[in-house]
């Protein structure tokens, strides 16, 4: 399983929990060590995200080059890199029982 989660400038957004995402520990995660702001989106919408990525504590973080034919995002965009190597360090150090992150 996985949830979604997409750039807009330099924050960080994940849709409602309402919509049917999984909450996942990954995002949990996230919203612990940063601004996750959560709004609800269409997919029409992720047309003028900066970009966007899956995530999951097995996956870590992979970027998203395309969602449905709506949105392209270039997969070597800085920014995107910068959150998905930091998402994969968040996850590397992060106790899944407990669903936090731990000092390393």
């Amino acid at each position: 399983m996985a949830s979604f989660v997409w750039l807009e400038g330099e924050g960080l957004v994940a849709p409602p929990l309402e919509t049917g995402i999984l909450d996942s520990i990954t995002r949990r995660l996230i919203a612990e060590v940063t601004t996750l702001h959560v709004r609800d989106r269409t997919v029409d919408d992720l047309a003028s995200a900066d970009g966007a990525l899956v995530i999951s504590t097995v996956l870590e973080s992979r970027i998203v080059r395309e969602v449905q034919g709506v949105a392209t995002y270039d997969v070597a965009g800085r920014r995107v890199n910068e959150i998905a190597d930091a998402l994969s360090d968040l996850c590397r150090t992060a106790d899944p029982e407990a669903g936090r992150a731990v000092p390393a």
